[in-house]
């Protein structure tokens, strides 16, 4: 930090903060507000990273989905037995 900067009240804003000085106000201005700023943005962005990341996994899985589902249906136990399976052949 740079030593002309004065640590600003506990209480900046509310009543019982008191009033800030030049230098208290100097220092949040060009020190900790930029850096309170730049880590927002930061979250935000890491926020918005882990949104698309799940945005694409669930369009991933939407897209398998529909794969699937135009695949031809496997045929079951039960349709073999009740002669609905495309694998039964007759002879006859």
């Amino acid at each position: 930090m740079p030593p002309w900067v004065a640590c600003p009240a506990k209480q900046v804003g509310e009543p019982a903060g008191g009033s800030l000085s030049a230098d208290m106000s100097k220092g949040l201005a060009t020190v900790f507000l930029p850096i309170t700023v730049s880590v927002c943005i930061h979250l935000r962005f890491i926020l918005l990273i882990h949104n698309v990341r799940y945005l694409l996994y669930g369009m991933n899985l939407w897209q398998l989905h529909r794969r699937i589902s135009q695949l031809p249906r496997a045929a079951t136990k039960s349709d073999w037995y009740l002669g609905r399976s495309s694998m039964v052949t007759h002879i006859g």
